[in-house]
């Protein structure tokens, strides 16, 4: 049942068969993470991370995709280590990217 509610929160994501709704998306992936599906909590966590419907919030990104990679959840254990840096209170435009894998952690 997780899956398929993870899953939908995709569609919504995407706007794939329905209006992309970023706000519906994450309500349907914590739906599915608090069941303890690894995969909607990972993208929960990418949620925050980028505040895409909801507030950005690292710490709850990183808490997010802990509980993912807990599971096992590879895609959660890499973007942990590459959003642990940005988890600082530092203001956006004082984190360095450089320090980031990949480009889509960097701040917008």
């Amino acid at each position: 049942f997780a899956g398929a509610i993870c899953d939908l929160g995709l569609c919504y994501e995407n706007g794939e068969g329905v209006e992309a709704d970023p706000q519906r998306a994450a309500e349907l992936y914590r739906q599915a993470a608090d069941q303890g599906y690894a995969a909607a909590q990972c993208n929960l966590g990418r949620c925050y991370r980028d505040g895409e419907g909801v507030d950005q919030d690292y710490a709850q990104a990183i808490r997010w995709y802990r509980r993912s990679a807990e599971q096992k959840c590879e895609d959660a254990a890499a973007s942990r280590r590459s959003a642990a840096p940005l988890s600082t209170r530092q203001p956006p435009s004082a984190r360095p990217c450089a320090i980031v894998e990949h480009a889509p952690y960097c701040p917008r």
